[in-house]
């Protein structure tokens, strides 16, 4: 675990250089972890440094290989 301390969504959206509401929608649809504190209709919502960091793992693209150049007919 890389650290317990819980970041806003504000500091979390900073972290991944996204808006606010991408990261509301990123959170929505299942792609981002987060713990919710309080009960009631709307809880407030953080995130910790392990969900940062699984986004990013999840969200790794390996490179595309290289195209070679194709060689004229002659």
């Amino acid at each position: 675990m890389a650290t317990d301390r819980l970041l806003t969504p504000t500091e979390t959206a900073a972290r991944l250089r996204i808006s606010n509401r991408g990261l509301l929608r990123l959170r929505l649809e299942g792609r981002i972890g987060y713990t919710p504190i309080g009960t009631g209709e709307n809880p407030r919502v953080y995130y910790t440094e392990d969900d940062i960091e699984e986004f990013i793992r999840n969200e790794r693209r390996a490179p595309k290989a290289a195209k070679t150049p194709r060689r004229k007919a002659s």
